[in-house]
């Protein structure tokens, strides 16, 4: 994919990272702030490490963070979910960890999945699968199940694209 860092192979560091991340978000769900953020400083390491990335490359990640807290934002604003602890527009402290975290699998994860089809089937199955699995270990309490559920599809759905063309630009 154009513009992301690296002539990409996938390697150990790239597993990884994803492993950290799911470590992050694990930790992160279960009310372990902390020890998530302190994971996710090591998900950092590794990935400046592995991709010596140039300034370049932190504004698509910082864009994909920001992307995704503002969409979980304007989605508990609708009152369709409930996060435990809310703190900034409704989103709480470690769901911004998480999506941090999951900023920094995203390269990865684009490259992998290269073809838009199914990038499309992999985020929009796997993204709603975890707020599901976070509500069931009691972060967040979904409200209204099927409004709830079309939001998040449709913005699990236009995410990937938008966070693809953040890479184009860099």
């Amino acid at each position: 994919m154009n513009g992301t860092p690296s002539t990409h192979r996938n390697t150990s560091a790239d597993w990884l990272g994803l492993v950290l991340a799911q470590a992050v978000w694990w930790l992160a769900v279960l009310d372990q702030t902390l020890a998530a953020g302190l994971l996710l400083l090591a998900q950092l390491a590794l990935m400046w490490s592995r991709w010596r990335w140039q300034a370049r490359h932190w504004l698509p990640v910082a864009l994909i963070a920001a992307s995704g807290v503002l969409v979980d934002g304007v989605i508990a604003a609708t009152g369709v979910i409930r996060f435990r602890d809310p703190l900034l527009f409704g989103v709480p402290l470690w769901l911004l960890v998480l999506w941090a975290s999951f900023a920094l699998t995203v390269p990865i994860l684009l490259q992998w999945l290269a073809r838009p089809w199914l990038r499309a089937v992999v985020f929009v199955g796997a993204g709603p699968l975890a707020y599901v699995g976070g509500a069931a270990l009691g972060a967040a309490k979904i409200v209204q199940p099927l409004p709830y559920a079309l939001l998040l599809l449709t913005a699990w759905l236009l995410m990937p694209w938008l966070w693809s063309s953040f890479f184009r630009q860099s």
